[in-house]
């Protein structure tokens, strides 16, 4: 998983937090059934930054994640957490996620300066040229 508890508790108050993973008041973030939201909210938050990049980087990621992508996962995780409960703000912050993931996607952005990005696939094309056999080959042309 690309983000933490710790990543999610940066991105909003952490008594909010705890009020959009429990299913009731007074529900804490150490409790079974919101550990089990918070995980399914980062879960999903992680398979969707995963289909958006698929097609550019190798995906999942590797640790030691980038900052910007546990970032993106951390936001993306908490609208799921509000679309749990409400319909809020967090669309338009979603929004500016997906928008982010569809660069990233297209390589109109990066990771990191140095995320490595999978080959075109023009580069990774072979060409076969299939062609009749020389007319003046060596052969024929040593007499002249």
């Amino acid at each position: 998983m690309y983000c933490t508890l710790d990543d999610l508790k940066k991105a909003i108050d952490e008594g909010w937090l705890a009020e959009l993973a429990g299913d009731k008041a007074g529900d804490t973030l150490a409790g079974p059934k919101a550990k089990l939201n918070l995980e399914s909210a980062i879960s999903a938050a992680c398979q969707e930054i995963d289909g958006y990049l698929a097609g550019r980087y190798q995906v999942p990621f590797a640790a030691p994640y980038p900052l910007r992508l546990r970032n993106l996962s951390a936001r993306i995780a908490v609208y799921v957490l509000h679309r749990r409960k409400h319909n809020s703000e967090w669309d338009k912050d979603y929004e500016r996620c997906q928008r982010s993931l569809e660069r990233l996607a297209s390589g109109a952005d990066s990771l990191t300066p140095k995320a490595e990005a999978l080959p075109s696939p023009e580069s990774a094309t072979v060409i076969t040229v299939i062609s009749p056999e020389r007319i003046f080959s060596p052969a024929v042309m040593e007499g002249y």
